[in-house]
């Protein structure tokens, strides 16, 4: 994440979190932490801190994959729900208030079980069976870049996780302002393209739908970005 850092621990799949807090990325309820003052000011914590549910208050538990945004992290748990917490950039939690800070985990409704779960910037996907459900940012200051992947989708912003038909069966990864999706040994990419992230020559243009298709020499194992 953006200056904080969180971990699963083995023994009962607990979230600890540590580093900056001022968007409550550490999600343990409190907005100031003794002993830690961010040089430039604002709350952090050196000691890692457990990540609590925003409905009870107790430590979330059953974690097996993390993720972290810019100003939030996500979870999945072993049971298929994903939790997320910090600020809700774009709905990038999951929940539709929007621009709110959540100091606890909250829960992100799926039509199904998690097996998968992939956070970027200020969104996240989470795969629902062999479909893929995303949400948060579509684009930025008003302009539909159309980086969740469904080229149908004109808002540039969901709280409610939309399913994206072309992220079928595939392997999942969000850039900051792009995504790509990979199935055997090709790779597309959607979104901005201003440094040739989505696989053509640098441009101003926002692919909404893949412009091309990278085939890589063997079947793709894993995809990040």
């Amino acid at each position: 994440g953006a200056g904080f850092v969180c971990a699963i621990t083995a023994a009962r799949g607990r979230v600890h979190c540590w580093g900056a807090n001022e968007d409550a990325t550490l999600g343990d309820g409190p907005l100031t932490h003794a002993g830690c003052v961010q040089t430039g000011g604002g709350d952090c914590s050196i000691v890692p801190v457990p990540v609590a549910r925003e409905d009870d208050g107790v430590p979330v538990e059953g974690a097996v994959q993390l993720g972290c945004g810019e100003d939030h992290a996500c979870a999945r748990l072993g049971a298929g729900e994903i939790v997320c917490w910090g600020r809700n950039v774009n709905g990038a939690l999951g929940t539709d208030d929007y621009g709110a800070t959540f100091v606890r985990a909250v829960r992100v409704e799926l039509s199904g079980l998690a097996t998968d779960l992939e956070v970027g910037r200020s969104s996240a996907c989470a795969r629902v069976g062999d479909d893929w459900a995303c949400w948060g940012e579509n684009g930025h200051a008003g302009v539909v870049d159309g980086r969740l992947g469904d080229p149908t989708f004109d808002g540039e912003l969901t709280a409610v996780p939309i399913m994206v038909p072309a992220f079928h069966g595939a392997r999942v990864a969000l850039a900051a302002t792009a995504t790509c999706f990979a199935v055997g040994a090709d790779v597309a990419c959607v979104g901005a393209n201003a440094v040739g992230q989505v696989g053509v020559a640098p441009d101003a243009m926002l692919y909404r739908s893949p412009p091309t298709t990278l085939t890589l020499a063997g079947p793709i194992d894993q995809l990040s970005a």
